[in-house]
């Protein structure tokens, strides 16, 4: 009975220490391979006041999203250089110590997000994506991803593509507590254009 209590016993601390053992080398893993010890250098576009305020306004949407309008839909309209403005704007208000730029092309959006997360280190994002985005059918093919050093392998970059089809899904094509959904969205050279409308 005892030979027995003291393999179960064995058992169950050889467990107990791989699984220690996995921690600690996941643990180093991420520290050498998902963050960095620099920031990229993400530029943040300057636009003259005027320009931002009307930027912040964000076009005719305030209008479409209080509750006396009677618009069905609206259309948003932003070039690169806007897009990249109130992206860091938002960032910067958030005081979330994070930069962004995106790059826009024909049904194609490429991504560089950076993120200081203390002193020494700092989280850096690289990505590029096909997205079709017609009458909440949304199609999103992830065609690179980088995390740090780590750039994640074709074979998950379907199932990352799928994961951000489904969660676009449900943000952007449910009405929800906004009361409204994001029913077209695209992307051209250096051109954004987002329809809204009211279900």
């Amino acid at each position: 009975m005892k030979g027995c209590l003291k393999f179960i016993l064995g058992v169950i601390l050889f467990f107990l220490l791989a699984a220690a053992a996995a921690g600690i080398f996941g643990f180093i893993w991420i520290e050498r391979h998902l963050y960095t010890s620099s920031g990229m250098a993400l530029s943040v576009p300057e636009l003259d006041l005027p320009h931002q305020a009307k930027l912040l306004k964000l076009l005719p949407l305030n209008t479409f999203l209080s509750e006396n309008s009677q618009l069905p839909r609206v259309k948003v309209a932003l070039n690169e250089k806007e897009a990249n403005w109130l992206l860091n704007h938002y960032f910067l208000e958030e005081n979330s110590g994070a930069r962004a730029e995106v790059k826009l092309e024909q049904d194609r959006l490429t991504c560089k997000y950076s993120r200081r997360i203390n002193e020494r280190k700092y989280l850096n994002l690289m990505a590029d994506a096909t997205i079709n985005y017609h009458n909440c059918s949304v199609q999103i093919g992830m065609e690179r991803l980088q995390l740090g050093d780590y750039l994640f392998p074709p074979t998950v970059l379907g199932e990352l593509g799928y994961l951000a089809e489904y969660y676009a899904e449900k943000q952007f094509c449910v009405p929800g507590s906004r009361g409204f959904i994001l029913s077209e969205l695209e992307l051209k050279p250096d051109t954004l254009e987002a329809l809204f409308v009211k279900p």
